[in-house]
């Protein structure tokens, strides 16, 4: 479709349809050059912008949030408020993968600020978790069960 379309109507559907197989399959720089290619071609800012939320996606599972940031960072000046619930989800998986955990919580807050207090509460009880978890070396557990086996664990918090 894409080389045999000379008038171009099919032209961006099959660009993302493309590229969302490939990120399919795990391909994902293949996706991202698809969907830049797609993107040029959206006609309207609310496909521009659904296509660049694809994007941002395609850089996350790709395991590259500073590339997700820039898209987020460029899409935010934009931003269409049909899309701001989106952009905050996305803002918020972005800041976790970069270890920022106080921005995270704090546009997961955003994202979820209709939900009642014990759902805020539930959320700044995992972040308390992580940030409990993040503390803890796993050379430090290794050492502790090479000394005295089960104490690595127990460090750990596997009682």
């Amino acid at each position: 479709v894409l080389y045999f379309d000379q008038s171009g109507v099919y032209r961006k559907a099959s660009l993302e349809h493309l590229a969302d197989a490939y990120a399919g399959i795990g391909a994902f720089k293949l996706a991202l050059r698809n969907y830049n290619f797609a993107y040029y071609q959206a006609e309207d800012e609310t496909e521009r912008q659904n296509i660049n939320f694809k994007i941002i996606q395609s850089h996350l599972l790709n395991d590259d949030p500073g590339s997700a940031q820039e898209e987020l960072f460029q899409l935010e000046e934009e931003l269409l408020p049909s899309y701001k619930q989106t952009f905050l989800l996305y803002s918020g998986i972005t800041a976790f993968a970069r270890n920022d955990f106080g921005k995270s919580a704090d546009f997961f807050h955003q994202y979820l600020i209709k939900s009642p207090p014990e759902v805020h509460q539930a959320l700044d009880g995992l972040f308390r978790k992580n940030e409990k978890v993040s503390r803890l070396n796993p050379n430090t557990a290794v050492t502790l069960s090479t000394i005295f086996p089960g104490l690595g664990q127990f460090y750990l918090g596997n009682i």
